[in-house]
């Protein structure tokens, strides 16, 4: 799980906007996704693999939105003054997701480590185990302790839908209600690796 997550969280923090396109663009499969991710968010689920799932999905997600973003006419809504200010907090909420993902990618780093060293600790004489055991211990700790700092910022944030019945297109509508579900996403899998470590503190 660890794997894929880190590709997923890699992907949302190194995607760019792409080139511009002129042919017209159907955004059925960004709504297709929204609906089941926030579908999925009612639910709660934060099972391994149902988070695995959701990173899928965010990831193609992003993808299907960067390509509506190639939209010429797209391109010159967002660039109207009176957008402005909705994208400016979409671009807020952006290099926030950006932070998230970075530390994610932090969280996973360092749990790789520990499982590589541990996973060499036991092929050592019995005699030399229980110091590479008491190291993973310390190991998980610190991940706790990152993951639990990222969730609290997390849940500072205080993202929103847009209201149905302001002036704001649909492509930035899109893009906010994308940032709140990958926002979540994220939470879940901060709060299952805190969860995790807790779980074999408790069995240590």
């Amino acid at each position: 799980m660890a794997h894929q997550i880190r590709k997923t969280t890699s992907h949302i923090r190194s995607s760019s906007w792409p080139t511009t396109s002129t042919h017209p663009l159907d955004s059925s499969v960004v709504e297709s996704l929204l609906l089941k991710l926030t579908t999925l968010e009612v639910e709660s689920s934060s099972s391994s693999k149902s988070i695995c799932n959701n990173l899928k999905d965010i990831k193609n997600l992003y993808e299907e939105i960067n390509i509506l973003i190639q939209c010429s006419m797209n391109q010159k809504v967002l660039s109207i003054e009176e957008n402005q200010t909705s994208m400016e907090n979409v671009l807020e909420g952006s290099l926030a997701l950006l932070d998230a993902s970075s530390s994610i990618n932090d969280v996973l780093s360092l749990m790789k480590q520990s499982i590589v060293e541990l996973q060499s600790c036991l092929r050592r004489k019995s005699g030399e185990q229980a110091k590479g055991i008491d190291s993973y211990m310390l190991s998980r700790k610190k991940i706790q302790k990152m993951a639990n700092k990222c969730l609290k910022s997390l849940q500072k944030l205080n993202l929103v839908k847009e209201n149905s019945n302001n002036n704001n297109v649909a492509i930035v509508r899109m893009l906010r209600e994308a940032e709140i579900v990958s926002f979540s996403t994220l939470k879940s899998v901060l709060a299952y690796f805190s969860e995790t470590s807790n779980k074999g503190r408790v069995g240590h």
